[in-house]
């Protein structure tokens, strides 16, 4: 069986006008493995797995030379979304319409995807809530009744379980507060290394890139400008511009300890 499970090559995303915001990125994801990618504000991370799964704006177009899934071609990854392939949004606040309890969203997202009773399903979302922390009780309040950092962990629930192969996770911890991000970024990697799963993280903290990632790929300017194995990041095998980002970080942490 390939390691390779899912990939993306010669990516780029415009504006309308033509203008580019992310050009010729190429991407390979493994089986099994915690893949982080990094980079600046603005360099193209989010938009890079937005176009991965067909959720760019409508005012942007992507075009992509080959996308591939096990090795299957495809056009796209719609069909694949939820059961295959999960997505956890910075923009959790949206996951949920305002006027349905969050408990029977859950229970229908789950329901839509596999053909179980309802008591099952319930169980399974009772699972999944008490796998990031929160009590299942809290998910009988509505959208706007909980915090953003609650919401932001039922979002997570709500793609933990559905079981997904491959997780594109577009910086989950950056509403959560220190110790719940540390509880939540455990959860993830115990699901690369115990359960086999492939976990796609954008993130700017370069932290959790050197202490979780079996690879990573860096963006600038909207290009993919390095490709670094667990390694290579310890042997410093790495681009002037990676190793700049690596030494920001350094000096940012002795200068706030």
């Amino acid at each position: 069986m390939t390691k390779e499970i899912l990939s993306v090559e010669h990516l780029s995303v415009a504006t309308e006008a033509g203008d580019p915001l992310v050009q010729d990125v190429s991407l390979t994801l493994l089986r099994g493995h915690l893949h982080m990618l990094i980079g600046e504000s603005g360099s193209g991370k989010s938009l890079t797995a937005k176009a991965l799964i067909g959720a760019l704006p409508r005012a942007l177009q992507s075009y992509m030379e080959a996308l591939r899934y096990q090795g299957e071609r495809l056009q796209s990854v719609a069909s694949l979304l939820g059961r295959k392939i999960g997505y956890i949004d910075q923009d959790y606040t949206h996951s949920f319409n305002h006027h349905t309890r969050l408990d029977k969203q859950l229970v229908d997202i789950y329901r839509y995807h596999f053909q179980v009773s309802r008591k099952q399903a319930e169980r399974r979302v009772t699972q999944a809530l008490k796998r990031v922390n929160l009590e299942p009780a809290i998910a009988h309040a509505y959208r706007f009744e909980l915090s953003g950092g609650q919401l932001a962990r039922i979002q997570i629930a709500s793609v933990l379980m559905l079981n997904p192969e491959v997780i594109i996770a577009d910086e989950p911890l950056a509403s959560l507060d220190v110790l719940t991000g540390k509880a939540i970024m455990e959860l993830l990697t115990h699901l690369t290394a115990t359960h086999g799963q492939t976990l796609l993280l954008i993130t700017h903290d370069l932290s959790q890139a050197q202490q979780h990632s079996d690879v990573i790929d860096v963006m600038k300017a909207g290009q993919h400008v390095d490709h670094l194995t667990a390694e290579d990041v310890q042997q410093q095998r790495m681009t002037a511009y990676t190793r700049q980002l690596f030494a920001a970080r350094k000096r940012l942490t002795k200068e706030q300890s």
